[in-house]
């Protein structure tokens, strides 16, 4: 790929991620007293603080999704069912001790 067709790419594809960001805003900024309406302050405030909860959840990750993606798909093209299921299995008691602390 030329050098100039990859920089115009990478601005393409930099231009859709902003678009797909101002659209999640902008859908939230409207849907949300919909949401409030229908589920009550108090509701609403348990919903918000659950969705805050889960998004800092996701810091304590620390690469283990991608770990895992890795590991997993290598695993299983090489029919290494066992070691891709130890993988798996290993995350998740990972996540549950990080989660649990």
């Amino acid at each position: 790929m030329k050098s100039g067709a990859r920089h115009s790419r990478f601005a393409l594809n930099a231009i859709a991620n902003w678009i797909s960001v101002l659209f999640g805003a902008v859908v939230g900024f409207f849907l949300t007293s919909n949401v409030v309406n229908q589920l009550g302050p108090t509701q609403y405030g348990v919903w918000m603080l659950i969705a805050g909860l889960v998004g800092y959840s996701g810091l304590l990750d620390l690469g283990i999704r991608g770990a895992v993606n890795r590991y997993t798909a290598r695993l299983y093209t090489a029919a290494e069912h066992r070691e891709c299921s130890m993988t798996i299995s290993a995350a998740l008691r990972l996540f549950g001790f990080l989660k649990g602390a």
